[in-house]
């Protein structure tokens, strides 16, 4: 599976590894590297998106990976903007949705790698802002390989944005395209199950 699309109220259920660390790289902080519980630290304004790769020595195959999400986020902002507005006005009241600004959260979770894929991350971390400086990148470091389906859902747990998005690090799946598709998918599943005013007891 190359990608899993979640709104953030059901990407959140899950994250309960002990001995995680993890590096916040872009925004700078005073003091990045620190222990964390499962839920993610405070933002203001929250992010509109949040990118979770799970990644266990792939520092062959990173690279491109983020090289190609980073090319489209920063040549296609406006549409990618505007297709995931759409999305989210779908999914979201227009109160929920006030503290949403355009920014995206990259969250690359090592799963236990023992090469190079850690220090590759922080070295995106001046490319993520390129982008949009209000960008977010943050390495989250599990202590041993816990597997993909671990790295994915802590992961997710930590993530901020109002959608969450799973991409695998092998970059098998080409991200413009592919992310215009896959939102208006979610968009279209929600709209048609949406329960009805009738369902919900109302009139």
């Amino acid at each position: 599976i190359a990608w899993i699309f979640y709104p953030a109220y059901v990407a959140r259920k899950g994250g309960n590894l002990p001995g995680v660390t993890e590096e916040t790289l872009c925004p700078p902080t005073p003091k990045s590297t620190r222990k964390l519980p499962k839920s993610p630290p405070s933002t203001n304004p929250i992010p509109m998106l949040s990118i979770v790769i799970p990644a266990y020595n792939e520092q062959h195959r990173l690279p491109t990976m983020l090289d190609s999400t980073l090319k489209y986020l920063y040549e296609s902002r406006k549409d990618f903007t505007v297709h995931c507005r759409d999305t989210l006005e779908a999914l979201y009241s227009k109160d929920e949705l006030k503290s949403a600004s355009s920014s995206i959260e990259i969250i690359v979770v090592s799963d236990g790698s023992t090469d190079d894929t850690e220090s590759i991350v922080r070295s995106y971390a001046d490319e993520v802002m390129r982008a949009d400086p209000s960008n977010c990148l943050r390495l989250v470091k599990l202590s041993r390989n816990c597997g993909k389906g671990a790295a994915v859902r802590e992961g997710m747990a930590r993530s901020c944005g109002l959608l969450v998005l799973m991409v695998d690090a092998d970059g098998a799946t080409e991200f413009g395209s592919g992310l215009k598709r896959v939102l208006e998918e979610m968009k279209n599943v929600f709209v048609q199950n949406r329960p009805s005013p009738i369902a919900n007891g109302e009139s």
